[in-house]
């Protein structure tokens, strides 16, 4: 198995790591939430207008002259607090500050729950990607190829370098992963003539399953399973929707991936 072993313990320096992690996350949560806003917006342009835009400032989202500090959601509400207004137009507040908190969230978790360094790195850049992933599906209902199908390949590469589960588990795992939720699919259909998944939540499947493998893919969707049944009974209470409602499967999968893939890291 490789291990990184020029890396130091993060856990015999908390008080580094905690300060580099916020410091980290000050720069990471604004390009996190460009990625979510812009990735979908990016489908049907040309690759040259596609970085055109990334490396452009969001300029419509933002209020006119905000300072680069302000971007980010922490940085923000650390240093204006309520004195000032968010520099977001009124429609995207509630997401900004989502994925502000999550992007840091996610790696002090990542960090308290797993000893070694490379495994919490591996598992807090996982966290921002299934993040951007879930938050896009939320808006849009989609599950963007360009985050799904990379995802298959590093969870691929993760297995043949680090060996969490063998190579084996791993190729079976995004297999069934796609299957198993296909079939869903196909069965639901056929009951009810409505379609109850898209082929993007297939796909994120089968990533995960290259993450986890077969023995641990079950544990997933029962998870994601779950959540979206939390998710529908909150949906219930708080707007006062039927059970039957749509809303996207992604964030309910991408939330129980997250745990499991960080649980299995945690073995290592």
């Amino acid at each position: 198995m490789f291990s990184l072993t020029l890396l130091p313990s993060h856990q015999d320096h908390w008080f580094i790591t905690t300060i580099s992690v916020i410091l980290v996350t000050l720069v990471a949560s604004p390009i996190l939430f460009k990625l979510t806003y812009l990735l979908p917006r990016l489908l049907f342009k040309t690759q040259q207008l596609q970085w055109r835009l990334l490396l452009r400032p969001l300029r419509h989202v933002y209020k006119i002259n905000t300072p680069w500090y302000r971007k980010s959601s922490m940085f923000h509400s650390a240093l204006f607090w309520q004195a000032n207004p968010s520099p977001l137009k009124p429609n995207r507040v509630k997401q900004w500050h989502r994925i502000g908190w999550l992007s840091l969230l996610i790696p002090l978790l990542s960090l308290v729950m797993i000893a070694d360094t490379l495994n919490a790195i591996i598992i807090t850049l996982l966290g921002w990607w299934l993040l951007v992933s879930a938050e896009i599906d939320q808006e849009h209902q989609l599950l963007l190829d360009s985050l799904t199908l990379p995802l298959l390949w590093i969870g691929l590469l993760v297995n043949l370098i680090l060996d969490w589960v063998s190579l084996e588990q791993a190729v079976l795992g995004a297999i069934m992963g796609y299957v198993l939720l296909w079939s869903v699919y196909q069965v639901h259909f056929a009951l009810t003539k409505r379609e109850g998944m898209g082929y993007g939540d297939f796909k994120l499947a089968a990533a995960l399953g290259a993450w986890v493998g077969l023995q641990n893919l079950p544990l997933i969707l029962i998870l994601a399973a779950m959540t979206a049944l939390l998710i529908s009974l909150w949906r219930r209470w708080r707007f006062a929707e039927p059970m039957d409602q749509m809303f996207p499967f992604g964030p309910s999968l991408a939330i129980a991936g997250w745990l499991v893939i960080a649980l299995l890291a945690l073995k290592q």
